[in-house]
């Protein structure tokens, strides 16, 4: 398993139609294969560097790259993404845990 960081700088008059592009993205994105789960933040403070960070779990870097095909491309290629800039990795998970977790220490 691997985890897919991605932290999107958006100007702030564009947030939500952001928002409405990137679900679509993410829809198309949930339905291939290896694709495990995802989150996405929304930053509290309007002055953040990045005012979106989203967070995906893959089987592998394999499905992720897979996943990366001509339709995901063309779902980017519009205008709409235009002055939207993003940073992207992959990382591996090397600790987990939960507050559940903390109380059996």
């Amino acid at each position: 398993m691997i985890e897919f960081i991605n932290c999107f700088d958006v100007p702030a008059d564009r947030r939500d139609a952001f928002l409405a592009q990137w679900l679509h993205v993410n829809a198309y994105m949930a339905a291939k294969p290896g694709y495990h789960s995802h989150r996405l933040h929304r930053a509290v403070r309007p002055d953040a560097t990045y005012a979106f960070v989203n967070t995906a779990g893959w089987e592998s870097v394999e499905a992720w790259q897979a996943a990366h095909d001509e339709g995901f491309r063309a779902l980017l290629a519009g205008p709409e993404w235009a002055g939207i800039s993003s940073v992207p990795a992959l990382y591996d998970v090397v600790h987990e845990g939960s507050r559940r977790d903390a109380s059996k220490a």
